[in-house]
């Protein structure tokens, strides 16, 4: 638990304390127009990843993989800190997401490996309150970092951490037992996944932005896309190891957490890219106290998860936490939408506070429920799919959100200057700025503030319909008795039988796999 927890703190600590860093990059290397490709590269390799590694840990075991992503990500870390240009360093940050790709999907498989589900939520819940202080953390890190020596230092503080983490788990986690079988690996499924999930990503990030929403790109990413899924249906319903098995689909457990997971991916992903927006833009806080102001959000989401593992592992029940979670973040996004230019700083406060206890309430549970209904043999690939489907979420969602920003934005600019042509109208963009702030008009502050409230009351609207339709999916939930052991019931009978003497006894499952994702065991 101690390599498990170092290594998900230190890919929670990098993504933070870059963002606080950029700015200075940029002075440094310049290339802002590639400033999003920063993230967009991180992020990319960060999600298309996540579910072949969830698949190759279920047949290769989790250590090398473990191992592998550390490795990726801490070279990644060296490199970024040593780059000369823009392209260099987003080359190393696509680099690290690889790493990141294989930690974050496998720690948590590591994490049911060690635990039955009976005692899994605690430990999950605890590695979500690491995240938690990670997010904290990490921008004010970042910041003194920055600040007190160069902004290379944020990557290069990450290798000496990377080199620990890398010792106690080479040297902790167990070596998977050898195959006597040949390994069937899903390449075409693994090809055509990355191909469509490139796609599509690279279409939610840069339509509206590099290139408008119809046009040939967006088509042209769009389409490859839509084919590629297809491709990729038709792969896994033939593969002998689909990297994602379709007959899971068929267990309603898994059906509605990855549904859930999606939801609430785009709800916690556009509250942390558009609650700091209003609070900057309509409020009036600068960004450094915008930052400080997201703390609560954080520390409530950390409060959250912790309680939420604890509950599940004392009682064995999770569907209720997952609903009341579900319910609590629907409030919250209400909340959010009563949120206007009048709105002070401890009311966006206390709807933060209850936004995030009530995403943090339910980001175990779903782990936790699909671990819990499917054999350990699979444990690997359904935990790796939930994030993946939480990520896509997220992804897809900002774009979306960005979109409905910007449409109502552009309604009530038109509104607010009916006679101006859109080439001459003033953008909601300089209220971020406090020298611009303080050249504009009165007239024109108050218009372009009623126009960024607008468009980012409905962004929350819209959040609170995501949050409601959760709800909704939530109540479909079904509850199956935690397991009290990480073993197969046949082979724990037989290790019970073996040990009161009945030593020729060994009763071991045929489809069931070793501790750590060996291969299936022979009866």
């Amino acid at each position: 638990m101690s390599g498990i927890l170092l290594s998900l703190v230190l890919a929670a600590l990098n993504q933070t304390m870059v963002s606080t860093a950029m700015p200075r990059i940029i002075a440094s290397l310049g290339g802002m127009d590639l400033y999003s490709w920063v993230f967009s590269a991180y992020m990319l390799a960060a999600t298309v990843f996540v579910p072949i590694f969830g698949k190759l840990s279920d047949q290769f075991g989790r250590r090398p993989l473990i191992l592998m992503g550390i490795g990726f990500f801490t070279l990644g870390a060296l490199l970024s800190g040593l780059a000369q240009d823009m392209p260099q360093l987003i080359v190393c940050r696509a680099l690290q997401g690889l790493g990141a790709s294989a930690m974050m999907p496998v720690s948590f498989a590591v994490v049911a490996d060690l635990y039955p589900p009976n005692e899994r939520g605690k430990s999950q819940g605890f590695i979500g309150a690491a995240f938690g202080v990670a997010s904290i953390i990490g921008p004010l890190l970042g910041g003194w970092i920055t600040d007190h020596t160069s902004w290379r230092w944020t990557f290069l503080v990450n290798v000496p951490v990377g080199l620990l983490a890398f010792a106690i788990s080479r040297y902790t986690l167990p070596r998977p037992q050898k195959r006597e079988e040949r390994v069937s690996i899903d390449y075409l499924g693994a090809a055509s996944l990355i191909g469509a999930t490139s796609s599509i990503l690279l279409l939610t990030s840069l339509g509206g932005s590099q290139f408008p929403w119809i046009s040939l790109p967006s088509l042209l990413l769009g389409g490859t896309g839509l084919l590629l899924v297809l491709a990729f249906v038709g792969v896994e319903s033939r593969a002998k190891e689909p990297i994602l098995p379709l007959d899971l689909f068929k267990n309603p457990i898994f059906t509605v957490s990855v549904m859930a997971s999606l939801l609430t991916g785009i709800i916690m992903f556009g509250n942390t890219m558009f609650i700091p927006l209003f609070v900057q833009g309509v409020i009036g806080t600068s960004a450094t106290a915008a930052g400080m102001l997201m703390m609560p959000l954080m520390l409530s989401n950390v409060v959250g998860s912790t309680l939420s593992g604890n509950l599940a592992s004392r009682t064995g029940r999770y569907r209720w936490l997952a609903i009341g979670g579900l319910a609590i973040l629907a409030g919250g996004e209400f909340l959010l939408t009563r949120m206007s230019a009048a709105t002070s700083n401890p009311q966006a406060i206390l709807n933060m506070i209850v936004v995030g206890f009530g995403l943090g309430l339910t980001m175990p549970i779903f782990v936790l429920a699909v671990q819990n209904s499917v054999s350990p043999r699979r444990i690997g690939s359904v935990t790796s799919l939930v994030q993946f489907f939480r990520s896509m979420g997220g992804t897809l969602g900002v774009a979306g959100l960005g979109a409905v920003l910007s449409h109502h934005m552009a309604v009530e600019m038109m509104r607010a200057y009916p006679t101006m042509t859109a080439e001459a109208m003033p953008s909601p963009q300089a209220l971020l700025s406090p020298d611009a702030v303080a050249k504009l008009p009165e007239a024109m502050f108050v218009a372009l503030r009623q126009v960024l409230t607008h468009g980012l009351h409905n962004v929350f609207v819209y959040g609170l319909v995501i949050a409601t339709i959760a709800v909704a999916v939530g109540l479909l939930l079904k509850e199956a008795t935690l397991r009290k052991s990480t073993l197969p019931p046949l082979q724990k009978a037989g290790e019970e039988l073996a040990a009161e003497g009945l030593s020729g006894i060994v009763l071991r499952s045929e489809d069931e796999p070793d501790l750590f994702g060996g291969s299936p065991a022979k009866p």
